[in-house]
């Protein structure tokens, strides 16, 4: 099976002349390896580069790292700088919310942003959660990440971030996937309160912000489409894996719960997001894996333990062979 990031409306003479993150042959437990970590550090610089289309904007004045101690290209930071700037005014959110306490809720960047690699897309990053007086579980800040792992204490005991475990347990290590290889994202880039959270905030006597509510996800999620896009652009993945039916169905635009549930296998299709054609496969949500009981009302975590991340590790190995 032929899995390669096909730039939809830009050929693929428009990549031809930046750096390829390779996977080599001599590494069958992960995609990259130090080909990939030493391509990262190199970046698709205005005179390497033909732009058109979603690219010109953020290549535009971008030049040659190689020193960069931290492996981002030029792409990468300005792709960053402007999340954190524009995000929330472009999908309709106010730009100064706050959590209880009041630090600024802001977008949460990608911080694993490999080139030519596997690129995950999850539904919305969580919170730092505290006790406060005799409320546990408040929001009061953002995650470093998307799926970062970190550890903190919230008042009452040191708590980690329980999505970056579920990342590397249940798709990173199974598939044989180094995280350093992979781009790591939110369709939707801030956190957005549940009932519970907003009653939280209530009995302390805090307003929580306004439209950033769980109920809205699938309209920010779609106003949120053309970062996804601008990610891809930089990102180049070789293969997309989201996690969850409800993004597989916005993006794939089906409504249905029945049919979205459908979308869920491990055969990569072609998918277009905005002028971008990539190649993707959609995976059930960690949340639902993680539900180990009755196997005939939740089925997921036998179809992804036997059959989805087999057969998409193989996909993924031919990836690599074919490097």
């Amino acid at each position: 099976m032929r899995i390669a990031a096909r730039l939809g409306k830009h050929s693929a003479r428009s990549t031809a002349g930046c750096p390829l993150a390779v996977m080599p042959r001599s590494s069958p437990s992960a995609v990259g390896g130090k080909a990939a970590r030493l391509a990262r550090r190199r970046s698709c610089t205005a005179t390497e580069v033909p732009r058109s289309g979603c690219d010109r904007g953020l290549l535009e004045g971008f030049t040659s790292n190689d020193d960069d101690v931290v492996r981002m290209t030029d792409a990468v930071q300005k792709l960053r700088r402007a999340i954190i700037q524009d995000y929330a005014k472009s999908v309709g959110l106010h730009e100064d919310a706050r959590y209880f306490g009041g630090a600024r809720l802001r977008p949460v960047v990608p911080l694993d942003a490999a080139i030519d690699g596997v690129f995950f897309i999850g539904a919305y990053p969580s919170a730092r959660f505290e006790t406060v007086g005799r409320e546990n579980d408040v929001p009061v800040g953002d995650n470093l990440g998307p799926f970062e792992p970190e550890r903190y204490f919230d008042g009452a005991r040191v708590r980690v971030q329980a999505s970056a475990a579920e990342l590397k347990s249940f798709y990173l290590d199974p598939l044989g996937v180094a995280r350093d290889t992979c781009w790591i994202t939110d369709i939707v880039k801030v956190f957005l309160f549940k009932d519970k959270h907003r009653e939280k905030y209530e009995r302390l006597g805090v307003k929580p912000p306004a439209g950033y509510e769980r109920e809205r996800f699938e309209e920010l999620a779609i106003r949120s489409l053309p970062w996804i896009e601008k990610e891809l652009a930089v990102a180049r993945p070789k293969l997309v894996i989201t996690l969850g039916a409800e993004i597989a169905g916005l993006l794939r635009r089906v409504s249905n719960t029945q049919k979205r549930n459908a979308l869920l296998g491990p055969v990569p299709t072609k998918l277009e997001i905005g002028a971008i054609e990539v190649s993707a496969v959609h995976l059930a949500h960690p949340g639902i894996v993680m539900r180990r009981g009755d196997g005939a009302r939740n089925p997921w975590p036998r179809l992804h333990d036997e059959q989805h991340i087999p057969a998409l590790r193989a996909v993924i190995a031919g990836m690599q062979r074919h490097a």
